[in-house]
């Protein structure tokens, strides 16, 4: 599989980009997300803006849900 570049935007609209793949799990992408950030994985909550769309199943893969470089993921704390 792959890899591509996924785009995160926090909630004051700063964004980290990291790159993964279809195999990547959601904790992963969080630890990922928090090596740029300096934030800590646990705490990183990931979804789509404006939704009650939550990607918390940290052993899910991101083709579980259906995550690719078109996905817009939003994150908070």
């Amino acid at each position: 599989m792959s890899d591509f570049k996924l785009i995160v935007t926090d909630k004051l609209g700063r964004q980290v980009t990291v790159t993964a793949n279809p195999n990547t799990t959601v904790d992963q992408l969080k630890e990922l997300v928090a090596d740029k950030t300096g934030l800590s994985g646990p705490e990183i909550i990931l979804g789509k803006k404006n939704t009650y769309v939550i990607y918390s199943n940290g052993t899910a893969t991101l083709s579980n849900y259906k995550i690719d470089e078109r996905t817009p993921l939003f994150m908070r704390q």
